[in-house]
């Protein structure tokens, strides 16, 4: 893909066509499911990284947005 400026001869901000996407790509989401072994693989990652200990500048920090969102 060519590099556009981003500014043209005249000095004014050029603009950049970004093209329609084409009416033969569905938006869809697929229906197909990931393998068995996938869904047991990413929930077996999923509860490892739950069983992980939170730092505490994490937890802190958590604490303090918490505090100036009641404000």
């Amino acid at each position: 893909m060519k590099e556009v400026p981003p500014f043209n001869a005249d000095g004014a901000k050029a603009v950049v066509e970004i093209p329609a996407p084409s009416p033969s790509v569905s938006p869809q989401a697929s229906t197909t499911a990931p393998p068995p072994a996938w869904s047991q693989d990413i929930r077996a990652y999923y509860h490892a990284a739950a069983e992980e200990p939170v730092p505490q500048d994490f937890v802190d920090l958590m604490a303090q947005i918490a505090k100036q969102i009641e404000k």
